[in-house]
């Protein structure tokens, strides 16, 4: 606490200086202020907000330089995006909407994870977008925000991302598709019942898995026992879908 006391009284000495509130007017961060912030990013996440919360503008100011900064490493711009969203609050949308579209994916990454603690309707609609982008990490991001929504809109986009040709590689699932499959079969819908039986044929395990978890809520039906293989029970499966075919 002794440490944090100074770092706190050391830094408010330097945030009576004016800086501009245009983004495009960023100056670079001083090299005495840089320490500083980089000593308070340091520090646990609820102590860093505690110090954060009690600056001014500039400190606001200073996270954002340092966090569009090339020179600083991506620990550092990450922390600094995210404190300064926790900090700006809604002033800060502007700015994290020009991150979702930051050429580097853990600023379009820290983007959207800073937007959905301060704004849920934006984080949805940048969800949507970052849902198709070309990094897998963004993507799987997007996925978990849009799961907190709960609208046939959402669904769709699933339904329509889990057939992608980028969300594959070589033939074989990536990660996201079990995680898009499993918020599916959270609360599955009647008429979606031969879309997951298709998906039983899936080379994915867990899309297997997901797809007979939706089928058992669907049908209200359980297939085999704890104990028998995924295999076994994919194949009850198959067969108690083309039954209900006839």
């Amino acid at each position: 606490m002794k440490n944090i006391t100074i770092l706190f009284c050391l830094f408010t000495s330097v945030t009576n200086l004016f800086l501009p509130t245009s983004f495009a007017a960023l100056p670079k961060v001083q090299n005495d202020s840089r320490t500083l912030l980089q000593d308070i990013l340091n520090l646990p996440s609820q102590n860093r907000l505690s110090i954060a919360s009690q600056q001014g503008g500039r400190f606001y100011q200073d996270l954002l330089a340092l966090s569009f900064s090339d020179k600083e490493p991506m620990s550092m711009r990450w922390k600094a995006l995210t404190l300064a969203a926790q900090v700006g609050q809604q002033k800060a949308v502007p700015e994290l909407k020009k991150a979702s579209r930051h050429s580097l994916w853990y600023m379009r990454n820290a983007a959207l994870v800073a937007m959905n603690e301060i704004n849920k309707d934006e984080a949805y609609d940048m969800a949507r977008t970052l849902l198709k982008d070309k990094a897998l990490v963004v993507r799987s991001a997007a996925a978990e925000i849009l799961s907190q929504f709960k609208n046939p809109s959402v669904r769709d986009l699933f339904w329509e991302e889990l057939y992608q040709d980028y969300n594959k590689k070589k033939n074989q699932s990536l990660w996201i598709r079990g995680q898009i499959l499993g918020y599916l079969s959270q609360h599955p819908q009647a008429h979606e019942r031969s879309l997951f039986a298709s998906l039983l044929k899936d080379q994915d395990l867990s899309v297997q898995k997901e797809s007979i978890h939706a089928l058992e809520k669907i049908t209200g039906k359980v297939l085999g026992t704890n104990e028998m293989s995924l295999t076994k029970k994919v194949s009850l499966w198959q067969s108690e879908t083309s039954s209900a075919k006839k």
